[in-house]
C-alpha cells in the first residue's frame, strides 16, 4: 500500500540521515585534530628539520615540540637491569658534555614501564654520535637494537640558561644496589623545556 511504501521509505531516510550525521561527526573531529594546538605557550622546534612540505608522514607521527623555556626536563635511557635499581623519587645529577655547564640536581620524576620502539631523541643514537646503538627502521625510524626503557628527572633547584636547548651528557642516579649506571645513562639528552608534541 502507499501508506506502507511512504513508511518505509521515511525508515530509509531516517537511516541515511543518521549514518551521514555519523560520517560528518567523524569527519568534524578528524579535521579537529588535524589543527595543530599547543597546551602551552612556548617556541616551537619541528621534530625534523629536514622534513618538506608535501612530504608524506606516517600517521600520528611527531611534527614539533613546543618548548617551555621556564620548565626543564633530563631524559635518560636504562636497558631492564638498570631499570630495577631505578624508582621515582631516586636523586641523580647531570654533567653536561658541553664545557662550562652547572652540574645539575635531579630526581626521578617518571619511569616509562614499556620499551621504547622508536628512539624520538635522535642525538642519542649510535648514528648521531650516541651511544644507544639503533638501526634504521622502515620510515627512518631509529629503532633500538635492545630493549631500553624511558626514565625522566626534573630539575632540583631553580637553573636558567638564556634560551632553552638539547644538551648530551652522561647521569648518575642513585638508585638500588648501584650508584652509577653505565651505558644508556652515560649518554643523556637534557630537555630543558616541558615539551608538548603535536
Amino acid at each position: 500500500s502507499l501508506n506502507d511504501e511512504a513508511r518505509q521509505q521515511q525508515l530509509v531516510a531516517a537511516a541515511t540521515q543518521e549514518k551521514l550525521k555519523v560520517e560528518a561527526d567523524a569527519l568534524v573531529r578528524e579535521v579537529d585534530q588535524l589543527k595543530p594546538v599547543a597546551p602551552i605557550d612556548g617556541m616551537l622546534f619541528l621534530a625534523d628539520p629536514e622534513i618538506q612540505t608535501g612530504q608524506w608522514l606516517a600517521e600520528k607521527s611527531l611534527l614539533a615540540n613546543v618548548v617551555d623555556p621556564t620548565a626543564w626536563q633530563v631524559t635518560v635511557y636504562l636497558d631492564e637491569k638498570q631499570l630495577q635499581r631505578v624508582a621515582v623519587g631516586d636523586r641523580g645529577r647531570f654533567y653536561s658534555d658541553a664545557p662550562g655547564r652547572a652540574v645539575l640536581d635531579l630526581r626521578v620524576e617518571n619511569i616509562d614501564r614499556n620499551a621504547v620502539e622508536a628512539l624520538t631523541d635522535g642525538m642519542l643514537a649510535s648514528v648521531a654520535g650516541g651511544t644507544i646503538p639503533v638501526r634504521q627502521g622502515p620510515d627512518n625510524s631509529l629503532i633500538p637494537d635492545k630493549s631500553i626503557f624511558r626514565v625522566q628527572l626534573a630539575i632540583t633547584e631553580p637553573y636558567s640558561s638564556d634560551q632553552p636547548q638539547f644538551l648530551r651528557g652522561q647521569v648518575v642516579i642513585h638508585g638500588a644496589a648501584s650508584a652509577y649506571l653505565s651505558e644508556y645513562a652515560t649518554s643523556v639528552m637534557a630537555l630543558f623545556y616541558r615539551e608538548a608534541g603535536f
